[in-house]
């Protein structure tokens, strides 16, 4: 579990004003800093720089989750210098979900809140650190700019039988079968999420949160949605989308200005969180097998506080006033129409009786009223 400590209190992302979410949050931090430290501070699993001992050829296994708060809390996490050279990552599974097969990578991209299971191994004995790095993703707004922080560090040690080194898998278990490949698949239904706005508003949608639903969907559809970035220019600004219930599965990835590469998505697999960008969209689809309602928001945890969240339902009931916005509802014209409505069926119920207990037919030669 990664997690990123600034002491620096001229920083925007400082741990007290951080915590205290422009007002939202009242609860005493309680910090206690005898030493004025005023830098940074990484953590794996509370730890500053951790380390490990692996066997030389032998691979470890290593979940990680980005817990990172701030404004630039991406993490890029891999190899640098002469461990990059002596030393390979593989990524096994996005957010709990397996891939079809392991997938080398330079590094491994983790947006906030995202997780992530990969397998490292070295074939030189000596200390080789895995650690934040930029190469790759220079171009990225969001992603924590420092390289070299420590995420963990191998001690490799020989190994006393070579033979004994182990390889992956040519292929992995991939999604459950609950998650198929909808690939190919007809969409029943299509919506689009656009977290932020040209203005910088913590809004989805153009929206701020205010408890009601946006959208009805009808439960075991294909839902394809367009999540979308709204803030800022080209790469500049990133949005970590985040959905409950169910994994989405990434249909396409459309890059305005970005090479072709894995490190942010690919087509594909299964995910519950992305980083979004003004020029960097994608087309998802899912579905979902349950009824209810399911929350959609940005997973930088301030941003969903100030109101970048809403809340989807998914109901075999036909909506009828949730179809309607908020300001509609409780639009006067809108009220009374609705309760002419009212009357008008009490009145059409009232007649009915009434005919019902007039009504006269001949059964077995008698007369015979309903009641």
């Amino acid at each position: 579990v990664l997690q990123m400590l600034v002491f620096n209190r001229k920083s925007k992302d400082y741990i007290e004003t951080f915590m205290k979410m422009e007002g939202v949050n009242t609860l005493p931090l309680q910090l206690h800093n005898p030493e004025n430290y005023s830098g940074r501070l990484l953590l794996a699993n509370g730890e500053v720089a951790p380390s490990m001992v692996l066997q030389q050829g032998r691979h470890a296994r290593l979940k990680l989750i980005n817990a990172m708060s701030g404004s630039n809390n991406i993490a890029n996490i891999g190899f640098i210098g002469s461990a990059a050279a002596s030393c390979q990552l593989h990524v096994l599974a996005y957010d709990g979900v397996y891939i079809s097969a392991p997938r080398r990578q330079r590094s491994v991209l983790i947006p906030p809140g995202g997780r992530a299971d990969v397998a490292v191994k070295c074939r030189k004995v000596g200390r080789h650190v895995f650690r934040t790095l930029m190469e790759g993703v220079e171009n990225l707004g969001g992603v924590f700019g420092e390289e070299g922080f420590t995420v963990l560090a191998l001690d490799v040690h020989s190994l006393a039988d070579p033979h004994a080194a182990d390889i992956l898998p040519s292929a992995l278990p991939g999604p459950p079968p609950f998650y198929a490949d909808l690939s190919n698949a007809k969409p029943e239904g299509h919506h689009t999420i656009m977290l932020g706005n040209v203005a910088g508003d913590q809004v989805v949608n153009g929206k701020l949160y205010d408890g009601t639903v946006s959208h009805t969907m009808r439960p075991d559809s294909i839902q394809e949605w367009s999540l979308i970035g709204g803030e800022g220019h080209g790469l500049q600004k990133s949005h970590p989308y985040h959905q409950h219930v169910v994994h989405f599965q990434v249909a396409k990835v459309a890059r305005a200005s970005l090479t072709e590469d894995s490190l942010v998505a690919v087509q594909g697999d299964y995910r519950d969180t992305l980083p979004l960008y003004r020029d960097l969209n994608y087309t998802v689809r899912f579905k979902n097998p349950f009824t209810g309602r399911m929350m959609v928001h940005c997973h930088i945890t301030k941003h969903s506080d100030l109101g970048m969240m809403t809340v989807v339902n998914f109901t075999s009931r036909t909506a009828s006033l949730n179809l309607l916005s908020p300001s509609y509802r409780s639009h006067p014209f809108v009220l009374a129409a609705l309760s002419c409505l009212f009357v008008v069926s009490i009145a059409c119920s009232i007649v009915g009786l009434k005919r019902l207990r007039t009504y006269r037919c001949r059964c077995h030669g008698n007369y015979v009223s309903f009641s």
